[in-house]
């Protein structure tokens, strides 16, 4: 099982093979997704991770903002459904659109133009580093 720097050093591994293939293999200009792509991988890398659930380097890392992550830690037992393939995406996920959900309801209201390209790659990437969490913690 790796340890909160391991998982850190995993989660920039994968990412700078990723975005080598992106860059090597695509014909692409879109460097404006790639930022998104790159930012919103570190971020889920550094302070999103199924370790959450305990006082972990990510948690702590949340400095005085971890209160917020407290619910979390009293829903979630440390590897059950927060480490699952399926369940800990997913619950990750919804516990952060809850959060989120205050400042997303007042943008609705002040017709802010949601960017859906944007906001799909977001989720993606955050499942994708989440499961990269899960698949290390199995195979290590």
């Amino acid at each position: 099982m790796p340890s909160g720097t391991q998982h850190t050093w995993i989660g920039c591994f994968i990412l700078f093979v990723v975005n080598s293939i992106i860059i090597f293999t695509t014909q692409t200009n879109e460097v404006r997704l790639l930022c998104i792509f790159t930012n919103i991988f570190l971020f889920s890398t550094f302070y999103l991770s199924p370790d959450l659930d305990i006082n972990s380097s990510v948690y702590k890392r949340w400095g005085l903002l971890k209160i917020i992550w407290l619910p979390y830690k009293k829903l979630f037992n440390h590897r059950q459904r927060s480490h699952g393939f399926i369940t800990g995406p997913i619950s990750l996920l919804l516990y952060l659109g809850l959060l989120l959900s205050p400042g997303f309801y007042t943008l609705y209201h002040i017709n802010y133009q949601f960017p859906l390209t944007e906001i799909l790659l977001s989720v993606t990437v955050i499942i994708f580093s989440v499961e990269a969490h899960i698949v290390a913690d199995k195979l290590l």
